[in-house]
């Protein structure tokens, strides 16, 4: 391994750590009820900011383009972002009114789409400089738009009259538009683009980007069961406690998807195979043999500087720290495991796995719904347990995909004529 991982590893992890107890300073000001507000539509949108990304920056860092063609690509798809946005809009709002019986505000509504657009279009140009060596600077942007938005957030705390959630909504905002605006100047006077030594010529930029793009969206919707389920039947407040779970395991599982999966991706685009399946095989030993190892200090450390810096409105929270740690720990791996098949050029079987993973939650989900629900009631804990079987099940399909490749890459040795 170079130092670019090392480097990449240190710094991430400060500034994930740095960005998790601003977050938490932040929640202790808020009840679970306003995080579920603005949860829905984040959750909703999550699918869009992958249509207005359409698998491009994936692309774009594992094959490089120039500062050219990434304007005539972003030119190219203008008129579908507008037209995509409109009718996640019109889709939401219909959907807030007919089946979640407004639970959302429309302003609510409005905003996270704001967010989601800013959000998508920020892919395209953080892309291309994490494809020419920046992919530090994109951390330290994002963490210093964190920190401009959390400051100005506690300040307006402290000096308006606001419902919860729009506080919320104006962190998020803050958020976003500092970092998209500080990447496009960044971006706009990048160096020539860079040569690299190593470069994957195995499929193409637009069969490559397609196969992200059917892949990300298979996976928005893997991803969403879980969220829709309980906008239906969970009461916002339960939302909100369930919304705080999970993004306590997305974040956490963040320090290692950012620290080590994202730069990963990037090495192993510009490193040949064999040598990213090597790291692969150890990365990911090391990593199962550790997990069961570190849950006592997690719960210990999750409940004395997290749980308890939150407040008496999270306390709840307490009951569900092995969920916290086992699901951050299945959205890292599954983020490396895919990192990888990715940095490999092996778009296609991203896709397949994302295919079977979909399918079988759907049929997983059904069986629950039309035989199960009676007899084990719709909870948090019953929601997390089929989440943490079904993630397993991912996984392990994705570890018989790359022991695949590993084997299909090894050297033919032929018998020795005697």
């Amino acid at each position: 391994m170079n130092s670019f991982l090392v480097n990449s590893f240190f710094i991430v992890t400060i500034f994930s750590i740095v960005r998790l107890y601003a977050g938490l300073f932040l929640a202790s000001y808020f009840f679970p009820s306003d995080y579920g507000i603005i949860a829905i539509p984040i959750a909703f949108f999550a699918l869009l900011e992958v249509l207005i990304d359409g698998g491009n920056s994936s692309a774009i860092i594992n094959k490089n383009i120039t500062k050219p063609e990434l304007r005539t690509l972003i030119y190219r798809r203008l008129k579908f972002i507008i037209m995509v946005s409109m009718i996640a809009l019109i889709s939401l709002s219909f959907i807030n009114w007919a089946f979640l019986h407004n639970k959302v505000p429309y302003i609510v509504i409005v905003l996270v789409l704001i967010n989601s657009i800013f959000k998508g279009l920020t892919f395209y140009f953080e892309s291309r400089l994490i494809a020419n060596g920046k992919f530090i600077f994109c951390e330290t942007s994002s963490f210093i738009s964190t920190l401009i938005a959390f400051v100005s957030t506690i300040f307006l705390i402290n000096l308006i009259d606001l419902s919860g959630y729009s506080f919320l909504l104006i962190n998020l905002l803050l958020q976003q538009i500092t970092y998209a605006v500080t990447l496009v100047y960044r971006e706009h006077f990048l160096e020539i683009n860079l040569k690299r030594k190593f470069q994957k010529e195995d499929i193409s930029f637009i069969k490559y980007k397609n196969d992200v793009l059917k892949g990300a969206i298979v996976d928005q919707f893997r991803s969403r069961l879980d969220e829709m389920l309980i906008s239906i039947y969970f009461a916002i407040s339960n939302i909100g406690v369930y919304y705080k779970i999970k993004e306590f395991a997305i974040t956490l599982s963040g320090f290692g998807s950012k620290a080590i999966a994202r730069p990963w991706f990037y090495y192993s685009s510009v490193n040949p195979k064999s040598k990213t399946l090597r790291y692969w095989i150890i990365f990911s030993i090391i990593c199962l043999v550790l997990f069961p190892i570190f849950f006592n200090i997690f719960d210990f450390l999750i409940n004395f500087f997290i749980i308890d810096v939150m407040g008496n409105n999270w306390t709840l929270l307490k009951e569900y720290t092995r969920f916290i740690y086992i699901l951050a720990f299945l959205y890292f791996f599954y983020t490396f495991n895919k990192s990888t098949m990715l940095g490999l050029g092996f778009s296609n079987m991203v896709l397949s796995a994302e295919i079977i993973s979909l399918v079988f939650r759907i049929f997983v989900y059904l069986i629950y719904l039309l035989v199960f629900i009676n007899q084990y009631r719709l909870t948090i804990e019953v929601i997390f347990k089929i989440e943490i079987a079904l993630w397993v099940m991912t996984i392990i399909l994705q570890i018989i995909m790359i022991a695949y490749l590993f084997f299909k890459e090894r050297p033919k040795i032929s018998p020795s004529i005697k």
